[in-house]
This record gives structure tokens, C-alpha cells and sequence, in this order.
């Protein structure tokens, strides 16, 4: 069978049951990461599901780039708690360099705009319709 841009990032084994693609965290579950330049600096704090494919989303952005270094810091865990690391290290970052976030996070407050922060997608739309 082949596969099209329809099907991109999904794959078969050999007995054409469905697994998961290559570098993602298993069960739904997402880390938090950093982008830090090749003196240290730090550029980037992210959350994602799949490790690989944002490495190389960011390369081809040009927000990691050669001699930079992409880094999982946590062990698979709900998005929601990912993004609680992430949110802790944005604050941290922002009280070490006068109120300033990392060179390419780009949100002033450090909140996740655009994005779910928790629980189920029905407690989201709660929240959003009340």
C-alpha cells in the first residue's frame, strides 16, 4: 500500500497494523523541552508529544540551529503537567533576566495562548462557555 501526504507521519508494521510514528511519547502523554545555544544560553522552552518531530520543526524554523542543543527535560507526563514545567521555568527565567522570556518565546506573560491548559476538551469548552 502506498502512502500519501493524506497519511504523512503515520506508519505500518509489517502486518499493517497502525503504531505510533517515530519519536512520539506513548499514551497521550507530552515533555517539556529547551532549545539552549552552544554558549548556554537558553532560547527555547517548549511542550510537545513528539520529541523528533519538533527538533526538527525548529531546525527548519531556524530556532535551532547547528551547535544548539534540544533537550527533554521531564519523563512523559499529562500535557497539562508539561505545561506547568514549562510555565515554572518561563517565571524563573523571566525573574533571572529582568523580566525578559527566552530569545523565541514569544508571549509576554509566559501563559499558553491559543492553547488548552487542562483536563478533557469538554472541561475546556466549560470553561470557555461557562
Amino acid at each position: 500500500m502506498a502512502w500519501g501526504s493524506r497519511n504523512r507521519g503515520r506508519s505500518r508494521s509489517a502486518s499493517g497494523a497502525s503504531r505510533r510514528p517515530k519519536g512520539q511519547v506513548r499514551n497521550g502523554k507530552s515533555v517539556q523541552y529547551s532549545i539552549k545555544s552552544s554558549s548556554g544560553r537558553t532560547k527555547y522552552y517548549g511542550v510537545t508529544n513528539n520529541p523528533s518531530r519538533r527538533a526538527s520543526e525548529h531546525q527548519k524554523s531556524g530556532k535551532l540551529r547547528r551547535g544548539d542543543t534540544f533537550r527533554v527535560e521531564t519523563r512523559p507526563v499529562s500535557r497539562a503537567d508539561a505545561e506547568r514545567v514549562e510555565s515554572a521555568k518561563l517565571a524563573s527565567h523571566r525573574r533571572s533576566h529582568s523580566g525578559r522570556n527566552p530569545r523565541h518565546n514569544t508571549t509576554r506573560s509566559g501563559q499558553f495562548e491559543g492553547r488548552r491548559s487542562g483536563g478533557s476538551f469538554g472541561g475546556f469548552l466549560r470553561k470557555l462557555f461557562g
